[in-house]
């Protein structure tokens, strides 16, 4: 008894676009039939090696409900990576995952036009006795350098007061941002995803929420206090159109003097948008200069 790992069924493979985000490559099961939780510390990709340029930006494992889970990760020099940080199969369960790619900007003429990637899972990190046959390779993408998709342009707008006083701690924005469809597809929204860091504990920030253009959805905590997810009901951005986005919460009165609150983007398909003409995830692009984690930088509170 233990973990076990299977093939599921694979995506079609298709063409692969520069600044696709989360194309997916790979799909397996995790199977526990053991009584007891067990932990997965990471799983282990390796992707075809292009012919001259890294044609991935960064993988990522996504869950069967499309929730990106751990944060994005470059592949080393070995076209190897290790993703999904640390999650629990519980007990007599099977949960399905996606590995995904982020794909590269190519300057054309792109030496990897026309390569085919690929993107498979190698190994499994935990303590637990594992069985099942490896590698698990999905599909076999064509990178495209000239199927131009959809764009996205992000700006981080400031947030407000950064002291944050015992008087109001009800409704405090944390991060307001503008989204601006900027391609030549109408695009919808279905997710948004912030990394919490602080010094101040995040069960004392409550009612986090996402006010999304004129409609309002709840954050939800991963179970490790991380990050804040929102699975949005496909918010339509039509071509040239702006979606303002913000991020609300309240803080407990319980935070000292002194203590921190933020929240980031580690990266760019922490925003999910998809194209309604090709049909691929976009990621969108910062206005201005972005740092290389976090992706976008949120205004940092203290407590006052």
């Amino acid at each position: 008894q233990g973990l076990h790992i299977s093939s599921a069924e694979q995506p079609v493979a298709s063409l692969a676009p520069i600044n696709a985000s989360r194309l997916p490559f790979t799909v397996f099961e995790l199977s526990n039939d053991s009584k007891q939780d067990i932990t997965v510390a990471g799983i282990v990709v390796q992707a075809s090696k292009p012919k001259e340029k890294t044609v991935i930006a960064g993988v990522a494992l996504i869950s069967d409900l499309g929730l990106q889970v751990g944060p994005v990760e470059q592949l080393d020099s070995r076209q190897m990576a290790t993703i999904g940080g640390e999650f629990v199969i519980p007990a007599g369960m099977t949960q399905t995952y996606v590995v995904a790619a982020n794909m590269a900007d190519c300057s054309y003429p792109c030496q990897d036009n026309a390569t085919e990637v690929a993107v498979g899972v190698v190994g499994v990190k935990t303590s637990a006795t594992t069985t099942g046959e490896l590698p698990i390779i999905g599909a076999r993408h064509i990178f495209n350098a000239d199927l131009k998709i959809g764009r996205v342009i992000v700006t981080s707008l400031s947030a407000g007061n950064s002291n944050l006083g015992f008087a109001n701690r009800k409704d405090v924005l944390f991060s307001k941002l503008h989204f601006t469809n900027d391609g030549n597809e109408d695009l919808i929204l279905r997710a948004l995803r912030f990394r919490y860091s602080g010094s101040a504990s995040y069960r004392d920030i409550s009612n986090v929420r996402f006010r999304v253009g004129d409609q309002t959805f709840p954050g939800v905590w991963s179970s490790d206090g991380v990050y804040v997810t929102a699975a949005l009901t496909d918010v339509p951005v039509s071509g040239d159109a702006l979606l303002e986005v913000s991020l609300l919460a309240d803080v407990s009165s319980s935070v000292s003097y002194g203590q921190t609150m933020e929240f980031d983007m580690d990266d760019a398909s922490d925003a999910y948008f998809v194209g309604q003409i090709y049909g691929y995830a976009i990621q969108p692009t910062v206005a201005g200069t972005p740092s290389v984690r976090p992706w976008l930088k949120g205004t940092t509170f203290t407590s006052s």
